[in-house]
């Protein structure tokens, strides 16, 4: 079955995107503003509207945070307590999976196998395309980590680099016209203190829950992997 789109920008603004079956059926819709600044997402089951799917500040959400968020945008659509809410079901499966992998890892022996595979896919990474400092290259505004704006890329970088990151690397860069840059992989080298990278590998797990993906355990690597896209 082909899948069309049609997106229309209104002026104040949002953005509406419609997916279409080949018989002309809407499958999704999604209203939002900016890279999921706010969005809600619907989808279909021969037309007719089945859940939604909510989204702030480019994260999913449950239908009561969205609908706090969405009192700054008049023209968001108000959320339907009739229908299923699949973030607020997503995020509770997330979170009982991050309450096991925390007990699966204070239980588990670092495992000197995975550390070098994972070192030996983090470093065929940097090597594979363009690679630069995350620090320095995100000061510049017109580079970006995956589906973040600028300000939101900066403010990741700053934060990895305050929980103690020896190196934060951005990698596979693609350049665009004007000078825009942006990079949806990122290479992050640990430090030895087993406190301080605790923490950093728990920040990248909650990363990775963003992409549907889980963070890797401390098996005694010198890298840690983030996508972001």
């Amino acid at each position: 079955m082909e899948k069309l789109f049609k997106h229309e920008q209104l002026p104040s603004g949002k953005i509406i995107i419609r997916q279409f079956a080949d018989d002309g059926s809407v499958i999704v819709e999604t209203h939002r503003y900016g890279a999921l600044e706010i969005a809600i997402k619907y989808d279909f089951r021969e037309g007719v509207k089945i859940d939604e799917t909510y989204f702030s500040k480019r994260r999913i959400v449950g239908r009561r945070t969205y609908e706090k968020a969405r009192a700054a945008y008049a023209d968001m659509p108000v959320a339907e307590d009739a229908l299923r809410d699949y973030g607020a079901e997503l995020l509770r499966a997330l979170a009982r999976e991050r309450r096991q992998r925390n007990i699966e890892a204070k239980k588990r022996q670092p495992d000197p196998d995975e550390a070098r595979k994972l070192d030996e896919f983090c470093s065929a990474l940097m090597e594979k395309g363009r690679s630069e400092d995350a620090v320095r290259w995100v000061q510049t505004r017109k580079h970006t980590l995956g589906e973040r704006n600028w300000s939101a890329s900066k403010r990741l970088v700053e934060r990895l680099l305050a929980l103690g990151c020896v190196q934060i690397y951005a990698c596979e860069i693609d350049v665009y016209e004007d000078g825009l840059e942006n990079a949806g992989h990122m290479v992050i080298e640990l430090p030895e203190d087993a406190v301080t990278r605790g923490k950093i590998l728990k920040a990248i797990g909650r990363l990775a829950s963003e992409t549907g993906c889980s963070g890797d355990f401390d098996d005694g690597q010198q890298y840690a992997y983030v996508k972001l896209d």
